[in-house]
């Protein structure tokens, strides 16, 4: 079919065909131009995106860091918890000792006080027995001593009228 084409007709063809390439090899620059300036957005994107990572990663290691010390601590409050239970729970054991030792003192002391109160008792009603046996002693001495006074007296009463009988009698003879 060209060789029915006129050389006129192929000349304003061919430049056709060179004006449409040309046409399409500036399309084709921009297209590249275009293309070069996605790449350098996209590099651009990447850039962002990839500074965005690296702050999400940093505010996560961050938000672990805050974390674990957090964990640390509540761990560090519960042990001292647990040793402020502990140490409450061992002063209400040596309570509950104190107040058994304190009401064994207080039974001992009641026992003593009710051992001394029977042995004041005890040594009242001998001292009041003593007492009066003594004064039954005193009575009984007292009598004995008048009774002996008595009996001296009348010995003496006696030997004084054997004596005087005996004067009358030697006086009389």
């Amino acid at each position: 079919q060209l060789n029915k084409l006129s050389k006129e007709d192929l000349v304003a063809m061919a430049e056709k065909l060179h004006l449409e390439k040309a046409g399409l090899v500036k399309q084709l620059e921009e297209l590249a131009q275009s293309n070069k300036g996605y790449e350098s957005l996209v590099k651009n994107l990447q850039s962002q995106v990839q500074t965005m990572q690296d702050a999400h990663e940093r505010e996560l290691t961050i938000l672990h860091e805050e974390s674990v010390s957090k964990s640390l601590d509540q761990d560090y409050s519960m042990a001292l918890v647990e040793l402020e239970n502990k140490r409450l729970r061992d002063e209400i054991a040596a309570y509950a000792v104190y107040q058994e030792h304190s009401a064994n003192l207080t039974t001992a002391l009641e026992t003593l006080q009710t051992k001394a109160a029977e042995r004041e008792e005890y040594h009242r009603k001998e001292l009041e027995d003593i007492k009066g046996s003594l004064a039954e002693a005193r009575a009984r001495l007292h009598k004995e001593f008048r009774l002996r006074v008595d009996a001296i007296a009348d010995l003496a009463k006696n030997a004084e009228e054997e004596r005087a009988a005996r004067a009358a009698a030697g006086s009389g003879s």
